[in-house]
């Protein structure tokens, strides 16, 4: 195949040579006609399975059961298999292809040069005769022996020393002997010339070190008494590689001289080697890149096994019961499949007893016998269901097992553990022993026992620790509820001979919403402060169901994911109900309260879009199934990973559009409208809050998709309130927001100011329904799919009580996080002024919004990356000082005893509690740049501005124009 070095006749005229080395001439004249054509035949064909044409080929992929368990087996290559295929990526679906492929040739390459002996050399042109004897048999003989350890060819019978083809006695197995060691000898650059190298450009990192190796070789000296071999090595692993094949050498040559020295007086004057002498490495040096040795690091066997066994890698207690319940229920699942096609079916059952000081689970899964406990039970990382022995007979179940080290979480609750197992037979007059281990404390020596288990089966008893976390059955119930919501088997709880079945965790019902619902009603019924909102959900408004899409990841997602509601006051995304990965739950577990709950960590949620809300009865099977931690309690956020997310929002986003078009059908624009902010504002989506508005996270899809659906109220030109797409307000040059609910009035004064401008001005407070989230909705939209749309100039006219936020201006706009500064605050109507007031308030707290371009602070943006911490702490110091300074001479208002300048000062909006304050408050201009000069000298000491700077003076021209208005007392 394309990546193997070369197994072409040069090989095998290669091999000829060496076998004329090797074997000395005295044995060489004795050969009898027949033996001689055996070596070079052998030479020629011990390899030819490993040819295959295009045909042969396409047939063993599409029906050989053999080729499809090891495919199948190989978990990762798979996976990456069925994506790339989903993908419509051929060529790196058919590399991998490919890859597993030249691996099944090599497996089988032995067992199908015999076939092509049989086919082709028994009758015919090609037919292998010695006076029409045939004796193509003792052919297939010595090239099936290249496939054997040497052990095998002590058989006689089938390797003899003597059999005769007509006068001819023939020693097939010396032949045998000689084509091993000739083609094992077979090292050096010429099987692999640096064209075809370079030609050929293996990929695969066992190809690559496999011509790295024969082509380090620069030397060898081969004969009958000796074998030498030199290589200067590019790299410690190919002079790593190159040592041990020199080794394998060695000890083929070994093997091969013992098994000859085992030969009569009589036999060894005739065949017979004088290879006395060592293989050794001496000669394979580096090329003094590097210098070679053999250190890597060793496992400390007691810690690690203290590390396995403790909650240093488990974080709870009670993933022992999750490992023991999964490896109970894989049993049953292998045991099961054994039974698909008999008459007799099995009822399955997992029993769980808990006493005073024990907990033993019991199961009548397939059962183990000693050769399973030995090699899989007892050998850490290695699990039975990953190994090549179960996929070759159950390749297509779906089983939960992958680390192999889930059984010494056990010892995390328990003293001791007693282990009876009784193994399914393979023949029903041949059952397995039962077996019966002890194991006395961890990192002790088991003690083994007659076992007397009469049913197939295995129980395992866990003697508790006191500190154990299973104190009660009702506790015990709680745990199982939450670790396996929906168990596959039903499972038995017996606790102080009461028993408990548990079959499946109940899903709380869900009130579903409709279009026609009263949307008033609802919101009125949950208009409560944030502080307030208790339960995570009310009502759900549709499901999405992964199991009848056509993707083979999807249709493997089992369960429902219901889109539910949110906080409505400040969005924020939450996941409801649990994610399982065959069955069991995964995320974080905890215990609050004596109520043990299974928490969805970061990884979780990050796997759904945090636009939306969500109640989930997910359970991923197959090939939706994702890398986990070895706990078990997160997941790995990788390729797979990323692949799944995008499949899982495209799908989303899908089913979401089919249902909106649904709506759109039977809905008028209005209604269609009115229903679509209701979700918005209800909490049914959004954009999550999390972290402080630090950034956003909605991926181009999603983005797309808004920008498709939702609307927003603008101003057109005749002074009509429209309802406008995202996607056509987007390509607007000028963009204006007004955030406050405009009058007929105010349209009027408005229509003008939109004109001249050329602007394309937003409604943000002429929703259906009011909610200050509609700005986040705005930014959000209009900005990238990770920072906000922020407002590049502030206009504090034309309109006498709403300021207007410049967010577009000639097709430039402002991109981040930050809402505490603009590029310009005016109080002009013209959005072409620069302006030079120094800052405006923001509604509710009148928290001052600066001019980042006024001369009194263009010095903390100058050169940002200077000082940066500093002018940062200064940016924040001035947003809080000058706020307190406001929030001062409020206060002052706020305790007088003129009942209008109490609801003044209250107002929620900035513009009515600040108009007029200047000649309300006289000191507060002074107020302000008391403070001023205080911030200047603390910037000059930091170095953020020169000693020598003038300091500016702060007028009323430099505030908002309703400061200076003259009120009636």
């Amino acid at each position: 195949m394309p990546e193997f070095t070369l197994h072409d006749p040069n090989h095998s005229n290669k091999i000829i040579e060496i076998m004329d080395k090797i074997i000395p001439q005295a044995v060489i004249e004795k050969f009898n006609s027949i033996e001689l054509s055996l070596l070079i035949l052998s030479a020629y064909l011990h390899d030819i399975g490993m040819t295959c044409d295009k045909a042969t080929k396409e047939d063993i992929i599409s029906n050989s059961q053999e080729f499809d368990i090891l495919f199948k087996s190989n978990i990762d290559k798979y996976q990456k298999f069925e994506q790339y295929k989903s993908e419509e990526n051929h060529r790196a679906a058919t590399f991998i292809e490919d890859q597993i492929f030249t691996e099944y040739l090599r497996r089988n390459h032995v067992k199908r040069s015999a076939n092509f002996i049989s086919e082709n050399l028994v009758e015919g042109k090609y037919e292998l005769t010695y006076n029409e004897i045939p004796f193509y048999k003792l052919l297939i003989k010595i090239c099936n022996a290249h496939g054997e350890p040497v052990k095998n060819l002590y058989n006689d019978s089938i390797f003899p020393r003597e059999t005769l083809i007509g006068d001819n006695i023939i020693n097939v197995q010396y032949l045998s002997l000689i084509l091993r060691l000739a083609d094992i000898l077979d090292l050096d650059a010429e099987r692999t010339p640096k064209v075809i190298y370079e030609f050929v450009n293996p990929e695969n990192p066992v190809s690559i070190l496999e011509w790295k190796k024969h082509r380090s070789v620069i030397g060898s000296s081969i004969n009958d008494r000796k074998i030498l071999f030199e290589a200067e090595c590019s790299s410690p692993e190919v002079e790593r590689a190159l040592k041990e094949f020199i080794d394998w050498i060695e000890l083929e040559r070994k093997e091969t001289m013992e098994l000859l020295h085992t030969y009569s007086k009589d036999e060894a004057k005739k065949y017979f080697l004088s290879l006395e002498e060592p293989v050794t490495q001496d000669r394979i040096y580096s090329d003094e890149s590097y210098i070679y040795n053999d250190l890597k690091f060793n496992l400390d066997y007691q810690r690690i096994m203290s590390l396995l066994m403790g909650q240093k890698l488990y974080k709870d207690p009670t993933t022992a019961l999750r490992e023991l319940l999964q490896n109970s229920i894989d049993a049953i699942k292998v045991r099961q499949k054994i039974y698909e096609n008999k008459t007799e079916q099995i009822l399955p059952f997992i029993k769980i007893q808990l006493s005073e000081n024990n907990l033993s689970i019991e199961d009548n899964g397939v059962g183990m016998n000693i050769d399973i406990f030995k090699n899989y039970f007892l050998q850490i990382g290695k699990s039975y269901y990953s190994s090549q022995n179960f996929y070759s007979q159950f390749n297509d179940l779906d089983v939960t097992s992958e680390f192999g080290i889930g059984i010494l979480s056990a010892f995390m609750i328990a003293n001791s553990i007693i282990i009876d197992s009784r193994r399914e037979p393979d023949d029903p007059l041949s059952p397995h022993m039962p077996i019966h281990f002890e194991i006395p404390a961890a990192q002790s020596y088991l003690i083994q026992r007659k076992g007397d288990k009469r049913d197939v089966g295995t129980r395992i008893l866990l003697n508790l620790k006191e500190n154990n976390p299973f104190k009660n059955a009702l506790q015990l119930i709680d745990i199982i509820k939450a670790i396996i919501p929906n168990p596959l088997f039903p499972i038995v709880i017996i606790h102080e001979k009461e028993e408990y079945l548990y079959e499946k965790k109940s899903v709380p019902e869900i009130t579903k919403l409709k279009h026609t619902s009263n949307f008033e009603d609802f919101l009125r019924q949950n208009q409560v402060y944030e502080s307030e909102w208790i339960n995570s959900f009310t009502h759900s408004v549709f499901s999405i169901d992964f199991e009848k899409d056509s993707d083979y990841q999807l249709r493997d997602i089992q369960g429902k994911l219901l889109i539910v509601n949110s906080n409505p006051i400040n969005y924020y995304s939450r996941f409801n109900g649990q994610l399982s990965q065959r069955s069991f739950t995964i995320g974080y577990p905890e215990t609050i309260e004596n109520k043990f709950i299974i928490n969805a960590t970061a990884s979780i949620r990050t796997l759904f879009p945090k636009w939306l809300s969500y109640y989930s009865t997910l359970n991923l099977t197959k090939n939706a199934c994702l890398s986990i931690t070895p706990d078990r309690t997160d997941i790995t956020i990788d390729e797979k990973f990323k692949i799944l997310k995008h499949k899982i929002e495209t799908k989303i986003i899908t089913d979401i559009e089919n249902y909106l078009r649904k709506l759109k059908a039977i809905l008028d624009e209005e209604g269609f409208n009115k229903f679509i902010d209701f979700l918005y504002v209800a909490g049914f989506f959004g954009f999550d809050l999390d972290d402080s508005r630090k950034s956003i996270d909605v991926s181009p899809l999603a983005k797309t998709f808004f920008l498709e659906w939702l609307t927003i109220p603008t101003l057109d030109n005749h002074g009509v309130i429209v309802r406008t797409q995202f996607k056509k307000l987007i390509n607007s040059e000028n963009i204006a927001v007004i955030k406050k609910e405009v009058s007929q009035n105010d349209i009027n004064s408005l229509l003008k100011f939109k004109s001249d401008n050329n602007l394309e001005l937003v409604l943000l407070d002429n929703f259906e329904f009011s909610s200050h989230r509609y700005e986040e909705l705005f930014v959000t939209l209009l900005g990238s799919t990770r920072l906000f749309m922020q407002p590049v100039k502030l206009l504090l006219r034309p309109l006498a009580s709403i300021p207007i936020y410049l967010h577009r201006y000639k097709s430039q706009q402002r991109e981040d996080t930050d809402y505490h500064f603009f590029h310009s605050i005016s109080n002009s109507d013209n959005i072409d002024d620069t302006g030079e007031v120094f800052f405006s308030t923001q509604n509710f707290e009148n928290y001052p919004q600066f001019n980042k371009s006024s001369i009194f602070i263009k010095f903390l943006f100058t050169d940002i990356n200077i000082l940066f911490e500093n002018k940062k702490n200064l940016q924040k110091k001035l947003a809080n000082g000058i706020h307190d300074v406001i929030i001062n001479s409020l206060n002052i208002f706020k305790k007088s005893e003129n009942n209008n300048e109490v609801i003044l000062a209250h107002s929620k909006y900035s513009h009515i509690a600040l108009d007029g304050i200047l000649h309300k408050d006289p000191n507060l201009l002074d107020g302000i740049n008391k403070f001023y000069q205080n911030f200047i000298n603390e910037a000059k000491k930091l170095g953020v501005l020169a000693i020598d700077e003038k300091i500016h003076k702060i007028t009323s021209d430099n505030l908002p124009w309703f400061w200076s208005n003259k009120t009636n007392d």
